[in-house]
């Protein structure tokens, strides 16, 4: 059998069509993720500890050429510490936050009520069971 060279000319550009198509449409609906990303807490005095989770999971939705340019690795919920005043804080995790891209949404985040405990120098650097317990209610 052989192949004329006008039906590898059509075979050929309606490949490329269709995968164009598929490029240039296919990033353009949203798509949802979830990611584990760490707590990071920035100008902590050295007279201070903070217990807090080390980790949250979120849910992020943007088109797929957003998400495809956030590097999960470096992800993070940044934290100003000098914010925080001593005993337990509510943290609200928001994009701001989280330095996201122009197009990426945030979803959800677990837990919702996020909350670091400021201790002083000589304290555990950890809240107890009962205090954060005591803050979810």
């Amino acid at each position: 059998m052989t192949v004329k060279k006008s039906d590898l000319f059509l075979k050929a550009s309606s490949l490329l069509l269709g995968f164009g198509a598929w490029y240039l449409w296919g990033g353009a609906y949203p798509v949802t993720t979830k990611v584990h990303v760490p707590l990071c807490f920035y100008n902590v005095p050295t007279s201070s500890t903070i217990g807090a989770p080390e980790e949250v999971s979120i849910t992020l939705r943007a088109r797929r050429n957003v998400l495809a340019a956030i590097d999960a690795a470096t992800l993070a919920v940044h934290i100003n510490a000098r914010m925080l005043q001593l005993g337990p804080n509510r943290i609200i995790v928001s994009e701001s936050s989280l330095l996201l891209p122009d197009g990426a949404k945030l979803v959800h985040c677990e837990p919702a009520n996020l909350v670091a405990f400021v201790h002083a120098a000589g304290g555990t650097g950890t809240a107890s069971t009962e205090q954060l317990l005591e803050m979810h209610t």
